[in-house]
């Protein structure tokens, strides 16, 4: 434990601390960085109680809580978790529990990406890391693994050897969405880019051409005739979209 002072409810506070070994990396005081884990813990408690939060479906949507010992007083986060470090944020050590002296830790982002329920890890010749990393390492653009290995129906050994552009329909695998053709008009493949509202099923398709084949947004808009943020707000669903939905975007 270390004592430290800073300032809470405007006036200096000294408090025992955990010394939890990390080096702080910065020249701030313990107040100054008291101050920005203060701000930093507001935003984890609207995350987890605000509903009106962008974030909060999440966090708050799915059942994460903040402890009650914190939810008492920031000087109790400080207490149990020490100061923050540079370049660290809190970790839940279980991302289904709660904010909690037992279940959180500090930790750098990187390593943070490594316990995300979104992260996906592949394993090739003999090495196990994130799609994310391997996408860095191999030089392959954000984005093209993660296609590859998803929508596109390649095995691990053919998105790492085959020189072919993110987006390209694996031979011999059937896409039963997009066999009728019906909607895809020579004349909205050669409008020029415009803002027309896009109809229900339009936006579907929009939707599932993105997520499913990786068509970027400006592909999309000269397909149907848009220009290309229409596309992205489509496909984001932000907008004049924000409260269109389908059941393959579910």
């Amino acid at each position: 434990m270390i004592e430290v002072t800073v300032r809470f409810g405007g006036k200096p506070v000294t408090l025992m601390i955990k010394d939890h070994g990390i080096p702080l990396g910065t020249d701030k005081t313990a107040a100054e960085i008291f101050e920005a884990m203060r701000n930093s813990f507001h935003m984890t408690k609207q995350r987890c109680y605000n509903e009106k939060c962008p974030d909060y479906r999440y966090y708050g949507g799915r059942g994460i809580v903040v402890c009650d010992r914190w939810l008492e007083s920031p000087l109790n986060v400080l207490a149990d978790m020490g100061l923050r470090p540079k370049a660290y944020t809190l970790e839940r050590k279980n991302n289904d529990g709660p904010y909690s002296v037992d279940n959180c830790k500090w930790a750098t982002r990187a390593a943070q990406g490594l316990n995300t329920r979104q992260t996906k890890l592949i394993t090739y010749c003999g090495e196990t890391l994130p799609v994310a990393e391997w996408e860095r390492r191999s030089g392959f653009k954000p984005g093209t693994l993660k296609a590859r290995l998803g929508p596109l129906g390649y095995s691990v050994e053919e998105a790492f050897s085959k020189q072919v552009k993110c987006g390209e329909l694996l031979s011999g695998r059937e896409y039963p969405h997009l066999v009728d053709q019906s909607w895809r008009t020579v004349e909205a493949m050669h409008a020029n880019p415009q803002k027309p509202v896009l109809s229900n099923e339009q936006i579907e398709h929009v939707r599932r051409l993105h997520s499913e084949l990786a068509m970027t947004f400006t592909t999309i808009g000269k397909l149907f005739g848009v220009c290309t943020q229409t596309a992205s707000e489509a496909v984001r669903g932000v907008g004049t979209y924000e409260r269109i939905e389908y059941a393959a975007a579910a």
